[in-house]
């Protein structure tokens, strides 16, 4: 299922008609950045990634990476409701 939602992100990212390529661009580096701090257990630092990517390219796929991340923060409540 992360896969899946990594895939998503990855093909929104260049598709994205209304975004500008910089900011694809960042939004891009952004989610990589926010991905090596999840895995490395960093959890804040992989929300506030997703979260500026998001901000960024609005890609709703986003909202799954920043949900899981406040999960792992144990914040479950925030975490439904992004």
């Amino acid at each position: 299922m992360r896969s899946l939602a990594i895939l998503l992100v990855l093909c929104s990212l260049f598709t994205v008609a209304h975004a500008s390529d910089k900011q694809t661009e960042r939004a891009g580096a952004l989610y990589s950045d926010g991905r090596v701090a999840f895995d490395a257990e960093r959890y804040q630092a992989a929300y506030d990634a997703f979260h500026e990517a998001y901000a960024l390219s609005a890609l709703p796929a986003l909202l799954y990476n920043m949900a899981a991340a406040l999960e792992a923060l144990g914040c479950p409540g925030d975490a439904a409701e992004s």
